[in-house]
């Protein structure tokens, strides 16, 4: 009997409890910031840059790495690598999940693009470093894309970070001493 008069009782308390439960759950997960989860955006990518490169290398052996990018595209990220070998310009698309190359693309080697400074992966930060240094200067927000390129001797990663208090932020960060070497806003 007193069974009977605590069911309707003991079932209002779970309905409620659960009602409770998903307010601050969804609330969480929107304001997470950066800090709490690195591995949000890009950083869901299986594949690593050194892992593209090595990709590559293997189906153009002599080929030189100008300029390697992580982005969105559709649903899903994927590595666009620009390179040269021999007399030819090279657009490749790499799968970040896979290490498969997705598209492959070449014209004939540019004045412009024959000059363009080689990238080394030799004594670079890592990118989990590069992405302390990211955390350290902009810490409410996720990476979305990231470039590593090289100009006037110095690699660097330009990081674009979307977060609440700044917008979209592009860092650029030597890639080998890992100082920020330029901060612009890009967007609301």
């Amino acid at each position: 009997m007193k069974v009977n008069r605590l069911w309707p009782l003991l079932l209002l308390v779970i309905l409620l409890s659960g009602c409770g439960i998903v307010e601050p759950n969804s609330a969480k997960k929107a304001a997470a910031p950066y800090r709490q989860d690195p591995s949000q955006g890009v950083f869901a990518a299986k594949v690593s840059a050194k892992q593209v490169v090595k990709l590559i290398r293997e189906q153009l052996p002599h080929a030189q790495i100008l300029k390697v990018t992580l982005k969105k595209q559709g649903r899903f990220y994927q590595y666009h690598v620009q390179a040269r070998q021999k007399k030819q310009y090279y657009r490749l698309s790499v799968n970040a999940m896979q290490p498969i190359i997705t598209d492959q693309k070449h014209t004939k080697l540019s004045a412009k693009n024959a000059k363009r400074e080689v990238i080394s992966l030799r004594g670079l930060k890592s990118l989990d470093q590069i992405k302390q240094v990211a955390i350290s200067e902009i810490n409410d927000g996720h990476l979305v894309a990231y470039t590593l390129d090289r100009q006037r001797r110095i690699t660097y990663y330009d990081l674009l970070i979307h977060s609440r208090a700044h917008h979209t932020v592009r860092l650029r960060i030597d890639a080998k001493r890992g100082n920020i070497l330029e901060r612009q806003q890009v967007g609301n």
